[in-house]
């Protein structure tokens, strides 16, 4: 079960619209309009909601519950490589240590690893530091990686002129991860 963490990090810009917002009531003769809020641009939770579904998506992989291929975009194409190899050697890096029991599973849990806690700490030039802990098998264990700005290219839609330029949009994407 993925229970989300608290933000810890509240834009004060957020805080103050939602404010003016709510305690706007217009008179019914009055003809001003309240003013737009204004966006507020919170980057650090935007890592936070990819980092929530790229981990995972990842542990569901890692454990055999989903395909490889859906990690395309989320994961580096290094990193789903390392992962999808140790998981055809039979190798389960986010499982160490853990020793089946008489039935040859692990023990509570049926050795699936749920998400509990992940923590975004941002770094310089679109890079991100995500660190946190997960359950399997009974035990609690951390992570730690890095989620990279890269450009994305958008493909055409299928009616497009062939003269139309391709998009480009830069997402996150997981770069390192590290199990401890």
């Amino acid at each position: 079960m993925i229970r989300t963490a608290p933000d810890y990090e509240h834009p004060a810009g957020l805080l103050a619209s939602r404010r003016r917002s709510a305690g706007a009531v217009a008179a019914p003769g009055d003809r001003r309009t309240p003013p737009a809020a204004a966006p507020v641009r919170h980057e650090g939770a935007e890592v936070r909601r990819f980092a929530v579904g790229a981990l995972t998506v990842l542990f569901e992989a890692l454990d055999g519950r989903r395909g490889f291929g859906q990690l395309s975009t989320s994961v580096a194409p290094e990193l789903a490589d390392r992962f999808s190899m140790l998981r055809q050697l039979g190798v389960r890096p986010h499982a160490r240590d853990l020793t089946p029991g008489a039935t040859g599973r692990t023990a509570a849990g049926g050795g699936s690893a749920a998400l509990r806690r992940v923590h975004v700490q941002m770094g310089a030039g679109g890079v991100a530091r995500i660190f946190g802990s997960y359950t399997i098998g009974g035990r609690v264990r951390a992570f730690c990686g890095t989620a990279e700005r890269v450009p994305h290219k958008i493909p055409r839609p299928i009616d497009a002129d062939v003269l139309t330029p391709a998009r480009w949009e830069y997402r996150w994407q997981l770069t390192a991860l590290d199990f401890c």
